[in-house]
């Protein structure tokens, strides 16, 4: 009988040991079930489990659970949106998403995170969703901070593009494609541009650089095309 006892005693001192010296963990983790609960079953809202959080990250992301258990807004509340973009970066990034048009929120995370990408793509999709000469500046700075921003290289080579400059489009799509090829448009608009250029041999080896199949059939294509002008 006692050995049967001793595993229970074991598993009690655990739990015990957790909750005294992870309460805020404990209680955070709460918080967290019990907003997934509501949001899957869409039941009353009950109210959150008692926390006394000491530490400024788990207070951060109780924060969080906080504001994702209101019901949804199409409007942000300002000040309570603000206080989340104050308290921590990743919640400023999760307000991003969540609010990705409010010029008054990106704005404010600029302002509070210098130095970081995250805040100036915010303030780009709230205010230049379709990437136009307005959002150079923000797009220069995103390069400052991080010349192998991929993303950053092809939104500024769009730009270029629209200002009728060919060879730094080129240029700027070649190190988009270098630094990862989001959205597969570096390697591919590097590949068009030049071939637009007669540069062929250069478009074949962007084309080549693809991850798709399709774009890669560019370079087929320009290689038989050279190959029967011979």
């Amino acid at each position: 009988m006692k050995l049967r006892i001793i595993p229970w005693l074991a598993l009690l001192t655990v739990i015990v040991s957790t909750y005294r010296f992870g309460g805020d963990f404990w209680r955070l983790n709460q918080l967290g079930v019990s907003t997934v609960h509501l949001k899957m079953t869409s039941q009353a809202r009950a109210g959150f489990p008692p926390s006394a959080a000491d530490n400024d990250a788990l207070a951060c992301h109780q924060e969080w659970l906080q504001f994702v258990h209101q019901p949804a807004a199409l409007q942000p509340d300002v000040e309570q949106a603000s206080r989340l973009i104050a308290c921590s970066p990743t919640n400023m990034r999760m307000l991003w998403r969540t609010y990705p048009s409010e010029p008054a929120l990106a704005n404010l995370a600029v302002q509070l995170y210098p130095g970081q990408a995250a805040p100036l793509y915010w303030l780009i999709s709230a205010t230049d969703p379709k990437i136009t000469e307005q959002s150079k500046p923000l797009i220069e700075e995103i390069l400052r901070i991080n010349p192998r921003d991929g993303l950053a290289w092809r939104y500024l080579g769009i730009i270029l593009i629209q200002e009728d400059d060919i060879q730094g489009a080129i240029e700027a799509h070649i190190h988009s494609c270098y630094n990862g090829d989001p959205g597969s448009n570096g390697c591919y608009n590097a590949g068009r541009l030049l071939e637009q250029e007669g540069r062929y041999e250069e478009a074949i080896s962007f084309y080549r650089l693809s991850i798709h199949d399709f774009i890669r059939a560019n370079a087929d294509r320009l290689e038989e095309m050279l190959a029967n002008s011979q």
